[in-house]
């Protein structure tokens, strides 16, 4: 039996893009930081949804958390607009009539 790999940084960004609720949050911190209740707002999720999600964003490096006062205010992580565009590109060239 061989053992499994460990994940590269590409497939856990990846992963971390994976869900249509992170993908949704991750457009909306491309528009500029916000607090949660903002995030739970455009979602339409639950908070405790919308925390568990930035938790995985923030572990992938895709997202920054600030404190503000009793308030957190999260924000893409430096050089993420870049990389969200080169992967909507990928993704266009691969699947062009989508």
């Amino acid at each position: 039996m061989t053992r499994p790999r460990p994940k590269t940084d590409e497939v856990r960004l990846l992963q971390a893009m994976g869900s249509p609720v992170r993908w949704r949050l991750l457009r909306r911190l491309a528009d500029g930081a916000c607090v949660v209740a903002d995030l739970v707002e455009t979602t339409g999720e639950a908070q405790s949804t919308v925390s568990q999600h930035l938790l995985v964003l923030r572990q992938a490096g895709l997202v920054q958390c600030e404190k503000q006062s009793i308030w957190r205010r999260y924000a893409l992580a430096p050089g993420v607009v870049s990389f969200l565009d080169q992967v909507l590109a990928l993704k266009t060239a691969l699947n062009p009539e989508k």
